[in-house]
């Protein structure tokens, strides 16, 4: 009876769940150690966008920046509330409404998509992460990514190649799950196909790009020179390069590296770099090649959609990227909910899955933003806390953990197409 009454209402109780989690997160959002560190990006960086903005009512001129065309346009849209504050309040309470607005908008997108089951899923997958979501632009990204992905699943196929070009126009790792759309289509339909998908999503980004270089009366060497801020950053010190520097100079000195900030980001010192920078600007880039490579290889019958796919991609890009920040995880960690369960027996490496992607949102929110100061002006300014280090260290090789289990669960999914009862 007990069973059969939660069942009825599992939808109202998950919505009460994510609701319970939004609050959670406002409440440690605004409270040390946390609010110092995330206040940081929107109360200067943000904000700095928002009052060019608002007194020169476009963008040009604007220097040093590292936004890209959709991340701008959700800055500008709040810019307004910066005219009733003079510390970041409004705005930065504004971009938390908005971001809030976004979790119950993903919470609907669960339900009628996976079931209410799975917004208890979304709910600790977000308190593992922290208030970090209410406080960045990602998770706009998230849900435009995650339009185009129901879009394909539902065979909206032109649909989706659209609202993947708005995602990838707003943040750029979207472009990294492109080319598994143009691979699924030209099993499916052949090469003329995914040609016409890959010319309609050039089509349509370039179209997004040059709509907002008109209204924010930017030129193409606007754009340019965020793409060159992001090329120009140091190895940052929580990427895995980062922690596989700082202990090979350990053990090849018996002192642990310092770090320099810059760009935008603290890095490892530049000399204390192993080998040329090309190599961590490009190495990930070899890695999924090789793994779109495999999945050409793959036999017709895995030529249906599958969302750990995507999550592998996603992974395997950010464990080896030389940047990673803690809000970068929920590119795939928000995909977890929607990730069917087509057989019984995988509901342990289903489960898996979830546990350790809250584990790696438990870790790194510990490091970012609770001891971030702790890591930053003591181990890698003196070398004290190596614990601080270690820990961050874990979290990374737990990335790789994931990746694998990722891989080999899209091998095991089945390709009927996913509905409610696959879900757990």
């Amino acid at each position: 009876m007990t069973r059969a009454l939660l069942a009825r209402y599992e939808s109202h109780l998950g919505y009460v769940a994510v609701v319970l989690c939004l609050i959670v997160l406002f409440v440690l959002g605004n409270r040390e150690p946390w609010q110092w560190h995330l206040a940081y990006d929107t109360r200067f960086n943000y904000a700095h966008i928002a009052d060019y903005f608002q007194q020169q009512h476009n963008l040009s001129g604007l220097q040093n920046n590292e936004r890209q065309p959709g991340e701008i346009c959700l800055i500008t849209a709040l810019s307004f509330l910066r005219r009733f504050e003079k510390h970041g309040e409004a705005f930065m309470y504004g971009l938390m409404a908005v971001n809030a607005l976004f979790v119950l908008l993903l919470a609907v997108l669960v339900q009628r998509t996976a079931g209410g089951r799975r917004l208890f899923w979304l709910s600790a997958i977000l308190l593992a992460l922290g208030p970090i979501v209410l406080y960045r632009l990602d998770l706009l990204v998230c849900l435009l990514l995650l339009s185009g992905l129901l879009l394909w699943q539902k065979n909206h196929t032109y649909a989706a190649m659209v609202a993947l070009s708005l995602a990838a126009t707003t943040k750029l790792f979207p472009f990294f799950v492109v080319p598994y759309f143009l691979i699924l289509s030209s099993k499916k339909h052949g090469l003329k196909s995914a040609f016409l998908h890959a010319a309609l999503f050039t089509v349509s980004a370039i179209t997004l790009v040059g709509l907002f270089m008109l209204w924010a009366d930017v030129s193409l060497d606007f754009i340019k020179s965020s793409l060159e801020f992001h090329k120009n950053k140091p190895i940052h010190v929580e990427s895995l390069w980062g922690s596989l520097i700082t202990l090979y100079q350990r053990i090849r000195s018996g002192h642990y590296p310092t770090g320099a900030a810059g760009w935008g980001i603290f890095g490892i010192d530049g000399d204390f770099l192993v080998g040329p920078m090309w190599f961590y600007d490009y190495f990930w880039l070899v890695l999924l090649s090789a793994y779109y490579l495999l999945l050409v290889l793959r036999t017709k019958r895995e030529s249906e959609f599958n969302f750990a796919v995507v999550m592998s991609i996603i992974i395997l890009s950010l464990s080896f990227l030389k940047t990673i920040c803690p809000q970068y995880l929920l590119w795939f960690a928000l995909l977890f909910p929607f990730l069917a369960q087509a057989k019984k027996q995988n509901r342990t490496q289903h489960v898996s899955i979830g546990s350790i992607i809250l584990v790696i949102g438990v870790v790194t929110q510990y490091i970012y933003p609770i001891r971030y100061s702790n890591l930053l002006e003591v181990f890698y300014k003196t070398g004290g806390m190596p614990e601080l280090f270690m820990t961050l260290f874990a979290r990374n090789l737990l990335l790789l953990v994931l990746l694998c289990f990722t891989l080999s669960y899209s091998r095991k999914q089945t390709s009927e197409r996913p509905g409610r009862k696959n879900y757990f």
